[in-house]
């Protein structure tokens, strides 16, 4: 209830400027067909902020190298990269060409005068868009997810809840239930803090969120990408199966970055025997001496 209230009341109250020129910004209001990908699997419950669980999902070095290279190429950053690659798996899984999820500003941007001396927290989530044609290479979804990107760097100090009220969404409805989280802060174990006479040698982080899937990618020499999820939303073997069809995505594109998003597969082999073999093996034995009809009757009088 809180949460609607906070709405109706941005409604009313949000910048003009924000108003005039978000909803084109980051493409929520050119009505058209239902365009947020929401992967669920039980009913969403009122407690919310709950601690996740997590899979971790590790790249080999080789496979880093090859998205590091990859991101050179095309002239982007590895976190567009991770971004065009969930975008894909939500494409996939929510059989749509039109996908939104969130990802986040770090509130500082590089023309903010002193903004590296200010303290606190700025972290702000934004809804990115992200359209999918078929005929699409994955290098050019790299551009299109750039670009985008981009267009929301003029409003990355917005308040979601501005942003939702200037989208054509109901006031029912989330912008996004999955949020993309690029961890680019340094820490090294044990390295001596600047300034002071001890050092920080063991770090553990408890994390809480108010969305229900969140992908975070850890840079380094093997990239982690934690899938986090609420409990109450996803069971493990879920989140395990959708880290195994990350992990496809990341396998086909590194091979062919000009590869037709139409031609990406996620399945692994045992799953595609499965249904095309598996789910069709439907073949029965019956007494090929007797008609339809006399079975039928036998079953009735049985």
């Amino acid at each position: 209830m809180d949460e609607l209230v906070s709405i109706e009341r941005t409604a009313a109250t949000a910048h003009p400027s924000l108003r005039a020129h978000s909803g084109a910004a980051f493409g929520l209001s050119d009505g058209g067909e239902e365009r947020l990908v929401v992967v669920v699997e039980a009913e969403r419950r009122a407690v919310r902020r709950l601690p996740l669980a997590e899979h971790l999902l590790a790249l080999s070095p080789a496979e880093t190298r090859g998205l590091e290279r990859l991101a050179r190429e095309r002239r982007c950053t590895l976190g567009t990269v991770v971004q065009a690659l969930w975008a894909l798996l939500l494409a996939c899984y929510g059989n749509s060409d039109d996908v939104v999820f969130g990802v986040t500003s770090s509130g500082r941007p590089a023309d903010l005068p002193g903004a590296e001396d200010m303290i606190g927290v700025f972290i702000n989530p934004l809804p990115l868009r992200v359209q999918l044609g078929p005929e699409l290479t994955f290098a050019d979804l790299l551009e299109e997810v750039q670009r985008q990107s981009q267009a929301i760097r003029e409003f990355e100090y917005s308040f979601l809840p501005d942003i939702r009220a200037c989208s054509d969404l109901p006031h029912d409805r989330n912008l996004f239930d999955s949020i993309v989280v690029m961890e680019n802060y340094p820490f090294t174990p044990g390295r001596a803090v600047p300034g002071a006479d001890f050092t920080v040698s063991d770090v553990h982080t408890w994390e809480v969120s108010s969305f229900d899937l969140t992908l975070v990618a850890v840079p380094g020499a093997c990239l982690e990408l934690r899938v986090q999820y609420a409990r109450r939303r996803f069971d493990a073997r879920t989140i395990e199966r959708l880290g195994g069809h990350l992990q496809r995505l990341i396998s086909q594109v590194l091979l062919d970055s000009s590869i037709r998003l139409r031609d990406l597969d996620v399945l692994t082999p045992c799953e595609r025997h499965r249904l095309l073999a598996g789910f069709n093996d439907t073949r029965r034995d019956y007494p090929r001496e007797r008609t339809i009809p006399e079975l039928f009757e036998e079953q009735v009088r049985s």
